[in-house]
């Protein structure tokens, strides 16, 4: 099938499977790694407390030149944006603890902290801007009526 990676299984010499057969039940899996070394890697599939080998060999999914380089900057952006996706969670989770420990000056500190981390990943289209919106409102609510 065009578009599709050519997915060969090496199967331990236990197994009974032909040598190089195209295995379909496994979902395809593309090379996005930063380098340009070879255009196929080895993947392990298998269990690593018993004696199984069977590798994947998977091709590249990218030919020409410019989507290579877009799954190169895909793997760049993925990174970036699990980064700031987590330093979300972590600025908000901050605050939910201050209120759940019923402390109203340490969840107002963490809420400061938190409010700017919110507004950025709403600018930078990391989450929509009414989810931002609408957690410095369920926030400011919960830490307002601590008192």
């Amino acid at each position: 099938m065009p578009g599709m990676p050519l997915i060969l299984r090496v199967p331990s010499p236990e197994s009974r499977v032909p040598a190089f057969s195209i295995d379909a039940t496994h979902r395809p899996t593309y090379n996005y790694a930063p380098f340009s070394a070879p255009d196929f890697h080895c993947i392990f599939r298998g269990s690593h407390h018993n004696n199984s080998s069977n590798y994947v060999w998977s091709f590249t999914l990218a030919n020409i030149k410019s989507a290579k380089k877009r799954a190169r900057q895909a793997v760049k952006r993925n990174a970036r944006n699990s980064s700031a996706r987590s330093a979300l969670r972590t600025a908000v989770k901050k605050v939910v603890n201050a209120i759940a420990a019923k402390d109203k000056a340490g969840a107002e500190a963490a809420y400061k902290a938190a409010e700017p981390v919110l507004d950025r990943s709403a600018s930078r289209n990391l989450i929509h801007k009414n989810k931002a919106s609408r957690h410095k409102a369920r926030l400011s609510a919960h830490i307002k009526a601590l008192a």
